[in-house]
């Protein structure tokens, strides 16, 4: 597989996931980053504030920036000062944004068993090892040029 080919397939995967939760965010009147930010808390509750998700999640702080202000105006998050620091903002999901996580977890299933449905246990086993050691690949170069 050539560098373009590796790009373009997972371009193609994020294209087809946000294909895939357009009919939820229609719904729920949410954008993109908004359900993502919403997924992304249920799913990691340990990264709980905006420049965690930023870093994490990879989201550009100004998208950010305002899909958190408009998810708390619309009640599905709230704000909380940091105990030690209060220029950090801790975000809670309230009990409102639970159906949209929960169809949320249930789409990034449905999606990820869907993509490798076509692949035997074995070929499974070396994508995850192999995804695994790109992740960590990943994080070593963040921040370095490579040019």
């Amino acid at each position: 597989m050539t560098s373009n080919e590796f790009l373009q397939m997972y371009a193609r995967i994020l294209a087809s996931y946000y294909n895939a939760a357009a009919k939820t965010c229609q719904e729920y009147g949410l954008n993109h980053t908004c359900f993502d930010i919403l997924v992304f808390l249920d799913n990691n509750p340990q990264y709980d504030t905006a420049r965690q998700i930023e870093s994490v999640r990879g989201i550009k702080k100004a998208m950010e920036a305002i899909a958190i202000d408009k998810l708390a105006q619309s009640g599905y998050l709230l704000r909380r000062e940091d105990e030690s620091d209060r220029r950090v903002k801790h975000l809670k999901l309230t009990e409102k944004s639970r159906r949209i996580t929960g169809i949320g977890r249930e789409l990034q299933d449905a999606f990820q068993k869907h993509l490798v449905a076509d692949l035997t246990a074995e070929e499974l086993s070396y994508y995850e090892k192999i995804s695994r050691k790109m992740l960590l690949a990943l994080n070593d170069m963040e921040g370095n040029c490579l040019l």
